[in-house]
């Protein structure tokens, strides 16, 4: 049909496929619950890096690609919860934060790794689009990537670290479905 539903057909090929993987390793695979998370398939990061580890593997790039916008449109800043703020935080950032520590010693060990983080033009303004609270977390991602840039660099670590900042993309979580 269009972007959406090649999206769509791209997630449940790659949830299908993380799915059976997890599966046959044994490593933790899941969705996420109802009220939280996205559309794709959620793994316990720090399993999955301990497994890859064990088995003598490595990671080239980290591919942080994370975003939920959770809201009620009519409320304003000032009238969303907290709940709503944790939710979106605890996706867009903290999720992120914690797949990034995971996987950091894979990404040491090839020797020259990169971590993509995907962010949004939404996290440099607030707009109709993007959220105070979505804007904020997109913003987080920035801050967050330029401290792990300074970092790698102090410690002459092997990897670089790249922030995309896409406009409009055509996604469920754009209101595209």
């Amino acid at each position: 049909d269009g972007p959406v539903s090649n999206a769509a057909a791209l997630d449940a090929l790659i949830d299908r496929a993380v799915a059976e993987v997890g599966a046959a390793q044994g490593v933790p695979v899941g969705k996420p619950s109802a009220g939280g998370g996205g559309g794709g398939a959620t793994v316990d990061a720090a399993a999955l890096a301990e497994f890859t580890s064990h088995t003598g593997g490595t990671l080239d790039v980290l591919d942080n690609n994370a975003g939920i916008l959770v809201d009620d449109g009519t409320k304003g800043v000032s009238g969303q919860s907290l709940e709503t703020w944790r939710t979106t935080f605890d996706t867009n950032v903290f999720g992120l934060v914690e797949t990034t520590q995971a996987f950091l010693p894979l990404l040491r060990r090839s020797g020259a790794g990169r971590i993509v983080n995907v962010s949004s033009r939404g996290g440099r303004t607030v707009s109709p689009v993007a959220s105070a609270h979505y804007a904020a977390t997109k913003a987080g991602l920035s801050a967050l990537a330029e401290g792990l840039h300074v970092e790698t660099i102090k410690k002459r670590l092997p990897i670089r670290i790249t922030t995309l900042h896409p406009g409009y993309i055509e996604t469920e979580l754009s209101g595209s479905s």
